[in-house]
């Protein structure tokens, strides 16, 4: 008796997508203080680096997608600085403001590991006083069920730099 091959098409769920930016590091939040005395930043970057991470969740109403937490998919990932024009939003990889002197010293660094820290930047750059800069994450997300992929674009996050300045009187 010969038996019969069939070939049965799956046919999966999209996937449903939720994201945002998430600020890892309580000690080196997005805002710094800058202090006029002293002339000094607080918390200074260099020593500890404010970590932003791109939280990514997707999920298939039929199940088949495994894991929740998605940032292990994430490819063609960069962080976009605003530009000078609205809706001018440039790669911080290309600003040479924020190229690295050396290896030992980056100006930032971007988690490339298969793991849910995949997309995270590390910046270790003091912003000048009275100053905002704009940040936002653009990916695309793996979808290894249907070999396709989904655009990820995060809102913006913004990190500034508050001039403390000295007390002043006056009568």
């Amino acid at each position: 008796m010969r038996s019969q091959e069939e070939i049965i098409k799956r046919v999966y769920a999209p996937l449903n997508l939720s994201y945002n930016l998430e600020v890892m590091t309580p000690n080196s939040p997005i805002t710094q203080i800058f202090d006029e005395a002293t002339n000094q930043t607080e918390p200074t970057r260099e020593v500890t680096p404010c970590v932003i991470r791109p939280s990514i969740n997707a999920w298939a109403n039929d199940g088949s997608w495994d894991t929740m937490s998605s940032n292990e998919f994430l490819t063609d990932m960069k962080w976009l600085v605003a530009g000078t024009g609205k809706n001018n939003w440039v790669d911080i990889s290309t600003l040479t403001d924020w190229e690295a002197t050396d290896e030992a010293n980056p100006k930032y660094k971007i988690d490339v590991t298969q793991s849910s820290y995949r997309g995270a930047i590390s910046i270790y750059k003091d912003l000048p006083a009275n100053t905002k800069l704009s940040l936002k994450f653009v990916a695309k997300l793996y979808d290894h069920r249907l070999n396709a992929s989904y655009n990820i674009e995060t809102d913006e996050i913004v990190l500034s730099t508050i001039n403390k300045g000295e007390d002043s009187y006056s009568i």
